[in-house]
């Protein structure tokens, strides 16, 4: 009950104030005070209560003969062993009532009373997640695609897709892809365009159990993992802390050093250098890598 209907009443029924002065004075209709106190005197306070808007009666409703109908064939056709769908009970229903409902109007009855759990074909637009890279190189894509030749030979395309910008930065045809494929494709991309902050591809075998090593945020960003890929996509993520090392295990800096300059030497790994410059440019060089104008290596020529 709201404050104003007891107000009204009140005012009319205790205080003897005139309804249609009153009326006047709140800016509401002399019908409805006059309604208020003929539930009041019908019932007491607890009748001015707000009541159902709900209309008495509905043309279209579907009769309780007919819901009973449709609940006594569900019963009947699912101990029978057949198909109790909405589709099939109305189907049945021809000839016994005037007008057979729908399909969805059986549904809502079968639902109504218990006997269909809602079972959403679509997922709600709220579950999608439209992801986007905001710069270029921030994340890069990769998928296989299976292809026939004209001759009939079957082969593979893999593909590396920069997310932002759209291109192609890698694209390389192979008989069958293996695991191994599309870390020479990436270390053979990476070398032009230079390491992506991240790389997003399907559950495909060849591109699952991985691992990703944090060593630092070169791009300035924190770079987050997403929890379900970890379990979906079966990889893991370490942390490499290389400061730590310096300070408690110094004397593997060297020994990592000389491994990593083995596989430069041996043509493994290939760095990406951004920018070089002579020793006596630099402090600019040093000032560029500051202000993060450069990106991948940059080196010192004696």
């Amino acid at each position: 009950m709201s404050g104003l209907s007891r107000y009204i009443v009140d005012a009319v029924v205790l205080e003897r104030r005139s309804p249609t002065a009153l009326a006047r004075e709140d800016g509401i209709t002399r019908r409805w005070i006059h309604k208020l106190v003929k539930r009041f005197k019908e019932g007491g306070y607890s009748a001015l209560e707000p009541r159902s808007r709900r209309p008495h009666s509905c043309s279209h409703q579907i009769s309780s003969d007919v819901q009973a109908k449709v609940l006594r064939l569900r019963q009947e056709l699912a101990a029978a062993g057949h198909d109790a769908s909405p589709e099939t009970i109305a189907h049945h229903l021809i000839g016994q009532v005037n007008k057979v409902p729908s399909a969805a109007t059986v549904w809502r009855i079968l639902k109504r009373n218990g006997l269909i759990t809602p079972q959403p074909h679509k997922r709600p637009k709220s579950s999608f997640i439209r992801f986007e890279a905001k710069l270029p190189n921030e994340t890069w894509q990769l998928d296989s695609t299976p292809w026939q030749l004209a001759d009939a030979s079957p082969v593979e395309t893999l593909n590396f897709l920069d997310d932002k910008s759209r291109l192609a930065v890698a694209c390389k045809t192979f008989v069958t892809v293996k695991a191994a494929d599309p870390v020479h494709v990436f270390h053979s991309a990476s070398n032009e365009f230079g390491f992506p902050a991240s790389l997003l591809g399907d559950n495909a075998a060849v591109f699952t159990a991985g691992r990703i090593v944090v060593v630092g945020f070169t791009a300035g960003r924190l770079q987050a993992v997403a929890a379900n890929h970890l379990l979906i996509k079966n990889y893991s993520v370490l942390g490499l802390h290389w400061g730590l090392y310096r300070q408690r295990a110094p004397q593997l800096v060297p020994e990592c050093t000389g491994k990593l300059l083995e596989l430069y030497a041996e043509g493994k790994i290939r760095p990406h250098i951004g920018r070089q410059a002579p020793l006596e440019d630099a402090v600019t060089l040093f000032r560029a890598a500051a202000s993060r104008q450069t990106t991948g290596k940059a080196v010192l020529t004696l």
